[in-house]
């Protein structure tokens, strides 16, 4: 049997990451490793999941290093061939759902990302950021999708690391579509496959907090910039909306700062993507459904 390496990236959520290892352990596919990668959590979380779960591969950080390098991380100490993804805030029902995942990447040579349907827990319904995708497929060959939400997904791990696994620079977010992207650009699919479910704990409104505008904001233009050719990044728009300076001031201009200040760092691993991946983006963009 192929061998499965989950991985969830925690902070500060100790009875989150339990009940989601409590999922993870009823799932019937046999061959997996369940492994959690610490952010230096004070909650106790790491002393917490030694002493119940012995069984967990566990890597506490000295700090918190951020979403994207802790997962890059975990895949570094993983040995499966399938990697799968989840937030340490999110719990797996369906006790098959790995099977599922295995059996997807069998059925489909091309299929490289196995984007999971996400749905809140506690209206269960589609979440507000369930991966945009198309309708129009066999449903077991999945319907093409614009990226995976990080909430759940499954990654060949080689794929993974011939896309350059997620951008540390990004600390969390957007990371998602600029290594699927990625992977298309090598070669691959992503699909979407809406009979594996991922609940998160999450609402049905997308965050409002001052710190998501600004780190969202900031790793969109660093995604575009990286990616894109220059007159496609004019077309998009990197800049916040004129809204955002009048509305909050200070916030646009810590945006500002912050996204100038790793514009250089961007610039060095530029690497426009080519008018087939682009014009991808832009189908699924365009006439997509959640």
């Amino acid at each position: 049997m192929t061998l499965v390496s989950i991985i969830t990236v925690s902070w500060n959520r100790k009875k989150d990451v339990s009940e989601l290892v409590k999922s993870l352990l009823k799932q019937t596919y046999r061959e997996k490793e369940i492994i959690i990668v610490d952010n230096a959590s004070t909650d106790g979380t790491v002393s917490f999941l030694k002493t119940k779960y012995p069984s967990l591969k566990i890597i506490p950080l000295d700090k918190n290093y951020g979403l994207h390098r802790g997962f890059n991380i975990g895949v570094e100490n993983a040995k499966g061939k399938i990697i799968i993804g989840i937030d340490h805030d999110c719990i797996l029902v369906d006790k098959k759902a790995v099977d599922k995942v295995v059996n997807y990447f069998k059925e489909n040579p091309k299929l490289g990302i196995i984007a999971f349907r996400v749905k809140t827990l506690f209206t269960k319904e589609d979440a507000w950021d369930n991966p945009m995708h198309l309708t129009k497929r066999n449903s077991k060959k999945g319907y093409p999708c614009l990226a995976y939400n990080g909430s759940g997904f499954a990654v060949l791990r080689n794929v993974y690391r011939r896309a350059g696994g997620l951008d540390e620079q990004f600390f969390t977010y957007h990371g998602e579509i600029d290594m699927t992207l990625r992977a298309v650009e090598a070669g691959h699919e992503c699909r979407y496959f809406p009979d594996i479910i991922v609940f998160h704990k999450s609402f049905s409104t997308p965050p409002t907090s001052d710190w998501y505008i600004k780190i969202t904001q900031r790793n969109w233009a660093w995604f575009l910039w990286k990616n894109f050719p220059f007159r496609e990044i004019i077309n998009f728009g990197f800049l916040p909306s004129k809204r955002l300076l009048f509305k909050k001031p200070v916030l646009f201009f810590v945006f500002l700062f912050e996204t100038l200040a790793g514009f250089y760092q961007v610039l060095k691993k530029r690497k426009p993507l080519s008018y087939k991946t682009i014009n991808y983006y832009k189908v699924i963009k365009a006439i997509g459904v959640r």
